[in-house]
């Protein structure tokens, strides 16, 4: 994945992702239903970081049943907003 040029300097980020996932709910209100969430957060990790250059990286593989995003995190004054997103195909 190549990332372009910023006059930011940035956190790249990778995020592996569940796609999807069923819980049955033991206790509590929800006692005895299934919950069912998408694109839960497995892992984060800093691939690395750019800013005045372009950049390639190879992303991690991903399991089955997984996906994975590409996030660009403003660095410039500490963690700063997101700048860019991409999931992985």
């Amino acid at each position: 994945m190549k990332i372009g040029a910023s006059q930011a300097n940035v956190d790249i980020l990778f995020v592996r992702l569940l796609k999807q996932h069923e819980t049955d709910v033991k206790g509590g209100e929800n006692k005895g239903r299934k919950l069912a969430g998408k694109n839960i957060v497995l892992e984060a990790k800093i691939l690395g970081q750019t800013g005045q250059k372009s950049t390639d990286y190879k992303l991690p593989s991903v399991g089955k049943g997984e996906t994975c995003a590409v996030l660009l995190q403003s660095i410039d004054e500490g963690v700063g907003p997101i700048l860019g997103a991409a999931k992985c195909r």
